[in-house]
């Protein structure tokens, strides 16, 4: 085994990790894809929710292919705040508006 590396079972089992969460990002898109369409003129009730999963794939983007699950924790609450943020700024204007 080299310093400073995981071993191959642990670098396996990150890979596998990887995919699961590929294959539910695939899922949820499709998912939030439907959803538009379905739900087409419920206006703010379907904005809400399209956007809710909007802001669970960043995070899930940032935990996963950003690496910020071993990023220090006020950089991991700055990332979920800049999503909840941006979240609740769409979300107001969309009401406002």
């Amino acid at each position: 085994m080299t310093p400073g590396r995981a071993p191959a079972s642990a670098a396996r089992a990150g890979d596998r990790v990887v995919s699961l969460v590929v294959v539910a990002l695939i899922l949820v898109t499709g998912l939030s894809t439907w959803l538009a369409e379905d739900l087409a003129g419920d206006g703010a009730g379907r904005t809400t929710l399209i956007m809710t999963i909007v802001a669970v794939k960043l995070s899930m983007v940032g935990l996963f292919f950003m690496e910020l699950r071993d990023a220090p924790r006020p950089l991991v609450l700055l990332f979920h705040g800049w999503i909840v943020a941006v979240w609740a700024l769409i979300i107001g204007f969309h009401l406002v508006g």
